[in-house]
């Protein structure tokens, strides 16, 4: 008895159940998935109020924008593909690199990397370099890309070094000046 009462609640049950179910579904179907420039556009903004909340950003925002770049680029958004070669006009970025390399290695390198005199990250792990050299150009290439053609203010330091900066500013200004 109890089986064919439930056979018989079962349809109307059921069709109260996948109602909202469908209607969820076509609402959903209305709103299509976010674009990869509105992906872009949401951890820009996430990284700005990180920014302004002075909270370090993670590393992983930074490699998903840059990844969101390249697929935008490939799609033959050209205003999402890398630049040509940036050139410092208002700084010396031979000085900055070397005053970096001070702040953060010593411009002695890394022992977990090869050849890294600038502390660069490749995602969770140091980058390696063939040379001191290709550090270096590796180094003005990235400040130019992300930071600009300026020395570092604190916002900078703290977001390269994702911490304080305060001491990392003060080295980095002090070997700049010396040479």
């Amino acid at each position: 008895m109890t089986k064919l009462a439930l056979l018989i609640v079962s349809p109307a049950v059921i069709g109260m159940l996948a109602t909202p179910l469908l209607l969820r579904a076509s609402q959903a179907a209305e709103s299509p998935p976010p674009t990869l420039e509105q992906m872009l556009t949401d951890l820009q903004q996430q990284w700005k109020e990180n920014d302004e909340n002075n909270v370090p950003n993670p590393t992983n925002l930074h490699i998903r924008a840059e990844r969101l770049r390249l697929f935008l680029c490939q799609g033959g958004k050209t205003e999402y593909c890398p630049t040509q070669k940036l050139e410092a006009k208002n700084i010396d970025i031979q000085k900055l690199a070397h005053a970096v390399a001070m702040a953060e290695t010593s411009d002695k390198g890394m022992v977990l990397a090869k050849n890294n005199y600038h502390g660069i990250k490749c995602g969770e792990h140091f980058c390696s370099y063939a040379s001191k050299e290709e550090s270096y150009e590796k180094f003005g290439e990235l400040w130019l890309r992300k930071y600009g053609d300026h020395l570092p203010t604190l916002q900078d330091a703290r977001r390269y070094t994702a911490g304080e900066g305060t001491g990392w500013l003060k080295t980095v200004t002090v070997v700049y000046n010396s040479k």
